[in-house]
């Protein structure tokens, strides 16, 4: 067997920990979404997935900008720069459903660092307040 191939705790505890990662964010009622340093998409929950009105293979891999409005694009690039520093302030994001539509969330990022201090991406956990900004419009 291969020496890389072969299992080991270190290996067994990583696999561990991401599925158990992935089944939590699949319970969650916001959306997950988990970005490289690259800013693709490695990972996101179904709550996410349907914010967007889209699927994991149209998702996976891509760039999370694709998805966003131009103003959410210019603001989501000038945080990432300082989320890599360590930000994590929540924020408005306003993406661009499947079928064209605006939605509005907020979305709570947490930077993520391997054991040397080196960015390695980020999760946030985004919240839908597209009905909650429409009710707001029609009160006042």
């Amino acid at each position: 067997m291969d020496q890389q191939k072969k299992p080991t705790p270190a290996r067994a505890t990583i696999l561990s920990s991401a599925l158990s990662f992935v089944r939590f964010t699949e319970r969650m009622t916001d959306g997950v979404v988990l970005i490289s340093v690259f800013t693709h998409v490695i990972h996101c929950n179904g709550s996410f997935r349907r914010t967007l009105g889209r699927s994991p293979r149209q998702l996976k891999g891509q760039p999370i900008v694709n998805y966003m409005t131009a103003d959410s694009r210019r603001d989501f690039e000038s945080r990432w720069s300082q989320r890599v520093r360590g930000a994590d302030e929540p924020y408005a994001i306003t993406w661009v459903h499947a079928d064209g539509s605006n939605v509005r969330t907020v979305a709570t990022p947490l930077p993520l660092f391997d054991q040397t201090g080196a960015f390695e991406g980020s999760v946030a956990i985004v919240s839908d307040r597209t009905e909650r900004v429409r009710t707001l419009y029609e009160i006042y």
